[in-house]
């Protein structure tokens, strides 16, 4: 199992992982897969400083999958690093794969001045889980998110 950095000739590596995410979140999966957006959005992430995306591979086989960004708050010039996806598939959930994916993420944190680290956990797949594997390393329940569906439009 290798992780590294994404690069552009692996972007259809990426964008098969983020679709397996998709088809399986029951909260994400609620809205239209744009493959454009996803393209776009990773693409980005491999050429913007304050960006990142790592993908881990079992042989030549995409397994799991993190990206993040560098943001700044409303009231603040202090800098965090925020995660909006953080995947690995469902037959590779409990190896080490998540785990090294999280301190890739973290290594790029520490490279740019940040002051703390944001996941979102709202996926809706394992939260149970996903919650324990992040107070595993160290990441502290802060809050919470509310959501409302409204009607689907077409």
């Amino acid at each position: 199992m290798r992780i590294k950095p994404l690069e552009i000739s692996e972007i259809s590596d990426a964008m098969l992982l983020c679709r397996k995410f998709w088809e399986e979140t029951p909260i994400f999966s609620r809205y239209r897969w744009d493959n454009e957006k996803t393209f776009d959005i990773i693409a980005d992430s491999i050429t913007e400083d304050d960006s990142c995306i790592y993908i881990a591979f079992e042989d030549s086989t995409p397994v799991g999958i993190i990206r993040g960004s560098v943001e700044a708050g409303t009231f603040t010039r202090d800098k965090w690093l925020y995660a909006d996806l953080v995947y690995v598939v469902a037959d590779k959930r409990g190896s080490s794969i998540g785990k090294k994916l999280v301190n890739k993420w973290i290594e790029f944190g520490e490279s740019k001045d940040i002051v703390d680290m944001w996941f979102s956990v709202n996926s809706g797949i394992d939260m149970n889980k996903s919650v324990e594997f992040f107070k595993s390393m160290d990441f502290k329940v802060a809050g919470m998110q509310m959501r409302k569906e409204m009607e689907c439009v077409d």
